[in-house]
């Protein structure tokens, strides 16, 4: 019990490779404060441990970025299950178990949820350990494909974005009856807006109510974005483009000197995504899983621009597969001609692409997780 608010208290761990692990605790975060009787403290692992450890945050983007081979020979290599046991059972518990302890001690938390994969085993090993009878959930962010290191059958509870995680999660051994679909945890602002127009959105951004583009990086504006945008303002000028460069500086500044045919508007790093997507028709993005999600909340058609290998491909094969987007090997090339088509014959095949994209939102899957996650608490 938390001796501050005499509520029980729930920790989420959480670490920041990658924007979806932290996105995805916020959204927690804020439905199980808006359900009440709790007290919440997100953490980051990594402020835990020691050197090395503390630089993988640091190494993550670098890496996927400019040495996408050793990413994927090192995310696959795990996958197999003798090497894959041999790290979380043993090598991560080892240099990570005394971090996780003093986390625990300093915390007292009543409850543990990770959203993590490579901590799964050694945070709830510790747990079980030095802290018996605190219950467990493992909230898993990756979309569509995850890797085995997310599922420990002796989590208490194991909440999935998608249906199709369910195979994973029982061929590691989870019982059928821990396995919850709740869906991917987004904002509450995204599906607070369900029922606002684009005009009115776009009326209170400031912006011109036509036909809108949304072109995003995630936080750290990944991807030939300046590129995109350039192709697409020279096929499609009519087309109004919201240009996010989130903290890539470099990239915003580059895209405020470029002399634009079309209505743009450029920003950097911006905290009102929700009203973005719901101003927009459609929009262009790597497959992150946090962006995919809350894209689909918004019914916005999704043009894939990139994925991590390994990681986020199942993301991709998720959006084609329902038929809400499309994925682009050559972005820069093939991004002026899709719009081309898909804005044509007066937005008919852009249209059905949105009812798609709507009809696989979760808006209340943040809501849905908070639920089955204070049931442990009982």
């Amino acid at each position: 019990m938390n001796v501050t608010t005499n509520l029980p208290h729930i920790v989420i761990l959480t670490a920041d490779t990658g924007g979806g692990h932290r996105s995805v605790s916020e959204a927690l975060n804020e439905a199980l404060q808006d359900a009440g009787q709790t007290h919440v403290t997100v953490v980051d692992l990594f402020r835990y441990f020691s050197w090395p450890i503390t630089q993988v945050p640091k190494l993550y983007l670098p890496t996927v970025n400019n040495a996408p081979g050793f990413w994927t020979f090192g995310y696959n290599l795990l996958c197999g299950r003798r090497l894959g046991r041999l790290a979380s059972h043993h090598l991560i518990p080892t240099f990570t178990g005394r971090g996780i302890k003093r986390l625990f001690a300093e915390h007292r938390p009543d409850l543990v949820i990770c959203t993590h994969p490579v901590f799964q085993y050694a945070a709830l090993r510790v747990l079980r350990r030095d802290f018996p009878g605190v219950p467990y959930a493992t909230m898993v962010t990756d979309f569509a494909s995850a890797h085995p290191l997310w599922f420990t059958p002796e989590a208490d509870i194991c909440l999935l974005p998608s249906e199709e995680l369910r195979a994973g999660a029982l061929a590691a051994g989870t019982a059928p009856d821990k396995i919850h679909v709740t869906g991917l945890p987004v904002h509450r602002a995204f599906s607070m807006n369900r029922y606002v127009t684009r005009r009115e959105v776009r009326a209170t951004l400031g912006v011109s109510d036509m036909p809108t583009l949304l072109l995003v990086g995630g936080g750290e504006g990944m991807g030939a974005l300046d590129a995109m945008a350039y192709a697409v303002d020279e096929a499609v000028p009519g087309l109004q483009k919201l240009i996010v460069a989130g903290r890539n500086k470099a990239l915003e500044e580059r895209l405020r000197a470029y002399a634009w045919r079309g209505t743009t508007h450029i920003s950097g790093f911006v905290r009102n995504m929700p009203q973005l997507m719901r101003a927009s028709d459609l929009i262009v993005t790597k497959a992150g899983p946090s962006t995919l999600s809350e894209a689909l909340v918004c019914g916005l058609p999704i043009l894939i621009s990139g994925f991590v290998p390994g990681q986020e491909e199942g993301n991709v094969n998720y959006v084609m597969a329902h038929a809400a987007g499309y994925f682009m090997k050559n972005p820069a090339q093939e991004l002026g001609g899709l719009l081309q088509r898909l804005l044509a014959d007066a937005g008919t095949e852009l249209a059905a692409l949105s009812q798609r994209a709507y009809a696989l939102g979760r808006p209340e899957a943040a809501r849905e997780a908070a639920r089955l996650i204070l049931t442990l608490l009982r």
